[in-house]
């Protein structure tokens, strides 16, 4: 087991508790080696001590700025990725009125659905058990829209209607990938 995987497998309050425990033995062994040498009489050099402090520094900063800026991407990536999906479940929305009457209503409980099993992914990401139920739900959800989408094509309505309600629920499925991605893959990388 490698460094990466003992902190990616403690939790976050851990975490922070062995680097707190690390920090403070180190500036107790600090502590400590100043003394002795201000007991033997070594003079201390000022300048080299600001120096190390000032670049210690400059250095937090640069990697609190640098991961911020990551961490904000991610989250306007993120965000786009909600409103994109949005539009899509609206576009199909208002595309399922060009539908048969049976269909259409049936289509549009389902959406519906689909939407509260989407909300339900987003508030369940604490839980990783909830999380993949709502997101599997959400996928039976899109098998049943796209057979509706079947459906209609078997009836006679117009071919151009039918490919724009299979091209908005194709797009629904397509977001949903992205965003499932997007959550997966895009964590701030562990040196940082």
């Amino acid at each position: 087991m490698d460094n990466k995987e003992l902190f990616s497998i403690m939790p976050v309050w851990a975490n922070f508790i062995l680097i707190v425990m690390i920090v403070f033995v180190g500036l107790e062994c600090g502590v400590r080696l100043g003394i002795r040498r201000v007991h033997q009489g070594e003079p201390e050099n000022e300048g080299i001590v600001s120096a190390l402090v000032g670049g210690a520094v400059a250095l937090l900063a640069f990697l609190l700025a640098f991961t911020f800026s990551m961490a904000s991407e991610q989250f306007q990536a993120r965000r786009m990725l909600v409103v994109e999906e949005a539009n899509a479940i609206g576009t199909a929305y208002q595309r399922a009125d060009f539908l048969p009457e049976p269909l259409k209503a049936d289509t549009k409980d389902l959406l519906r659905q689909y939407v509260d099993a989407r909300l339900n992914c987003a508030f369940t990401q604490g839980s990783p058990s909830l999380l993949a139920q709502a997101i599997e739900q959400s996928r039976q959800l899109q098998k049943r829209l796209w057979t509706q989408a079947s459906a209609a094509a078997q009836q006679n309505i117009d071919s151009e209607l039918r490919s724009l309600f299979a091209a908005s629920l194709n797009e629904i499925a397509e977001v949903q990938r992205k965003r499932e991605l997007s959550f997966v893959q895009t964590h701030i990388p562990g040196p940082i």
